[in-house]
């Protein structure tokens, strides 16, 4: 009996296994409306904290410099000359971007890119140092967020005379018309309250 069933799970096996597979040396056209797996995240699976600043939505909403910031950032740092390729090609594909001078415009990135990062560090060297909130440490944490905003507007009045007038309006165009909209700012975790 034991042996039945043995042959009788091996047939339906190999019934099955048979079926799944075409023979060998035969083309078997793939169907036209097989499903395919959806490898993107649904925005029901995935939802923002309350109070997020969605640039899809509501660009207006998102401050220029957080806007201009981030793209500096995502110029930053090409070195090889892929990376270089890549992003010229990226820029030709973009009407108001299509006539700016990368080069110049990645100068300005990486410039922009050492300076922000040396002010993320005294962030982070700041917050290393303190183990509790203080109006003396909130002070110097509002000054360091002054020091990345005049930067930004630093780096962002010299574009004219580094890319032209015009390259420097359709630049800003570009950032509010794309840019912003791709951005999302979650609103800041609650703080402990302060000694």
């Amino acid at each position: 009996m034991r042996k039945v069933i043995v042959l009788g799970s091996f047939l339906l096996l190999s019934i099955a296994v048979w079926g799944a597979y075409p023979a060998i040396g035969t083309k078997t056209p793939a169907p036209e409306a097989a499903p395919r797996p959806i490898l993107r995240a649904t925005p029901e699976l995935i939802q923002d904290p309350p109070g997020t600043i969605d640039g899809a939505v509501t660009p207006d909403l998102i401050p220029d410099d957080v806007a201009y910031a981030l793209f500096f950032k995502f110029l930053a740092g090409r070195r090889t000359v892929e990376q270089k390729s890549s992003l010229r090609s990226f820029v030709k594909q973009r009407p108001l971007l299509a006539d700016i001078d990368v080069e110049a415009l990645m100068r300005v990135a990486d410039e922009f890119q050492e300076a922000y990062k040396a002010i993320e560090n005294d962030e982070k060297s700041l917050a290393a140092a303190s183990d509790h909130r203080s109006p003396k440490l909130d002070a110097q944490f509002a000054l360091l967020k002054q020091r990345k905003l005049s930067l930004v507007n630093e780096r962002v009045g010299a574009l004219p005379n580094i890319i032209g007038t015009d390259g420097a309006e359709r630049l800003r165009r570009h950032v509010i018309e794309y840019v912003k909209r791709k951005v999302k700012i979650a609103p800041p975790p609650s703080m402990p309250p302060m000694d």
